[in-house]
């Protein structure tokens, strides 16, 4: 187990709102909320009821957890870990997700995944 007091977790725990919960850092006078999620593979959370994983990209608790943090912090980053594989440009459907995060009201989205430079 890792020890939370030392080490942010972000985008995974072993309860629903954990593993939603957005990451808030303050630097320099600013808030930054970071927001992680990942596709729906093993481990993946998507219900309230079940134990621990990491949170799905398509939950609608990321999509409220934007949207209510809009007006509490200066900048909102999400940080999607999916997509296809060996793809040097995300998917046109992956790109209109991503922008529909943006239009929740995230400044910024980070993806990861596709094993490429």
């Amino acid at each position: 187990m890792l020890n939370a007091k030392k080490i942010n977790i972000l985008g995974a725990g072993t309860s629903f709102r954990d593993t939603y919960a957005p990451l808030i850092l303050q630097k320099n006078g600013l808030e930054i909320a970071l927001i992680a999620c990942g596709e729906s593979q093993f481990g993946c959370l998507k219900y309230p009821e079940q134990s621990d994983g990491y949170a799905w990209i398509f939950s609608e608790q990321i999509a409220k957890n934007i949207m209510n943090l809009r007006n509490e912090v200066d900048f909102i980053i999400v940080l999607p870990h999916a997509g296809l594989e060996m793809a040097d440009i995300p998917l046109p459907e992956w790109r209109h997700f991503y922008r529909t995060l943006i239009d929740y009201g995230a400044d910024l989205v980070i993806a990861s995944h596709p094993h490429v430079i």
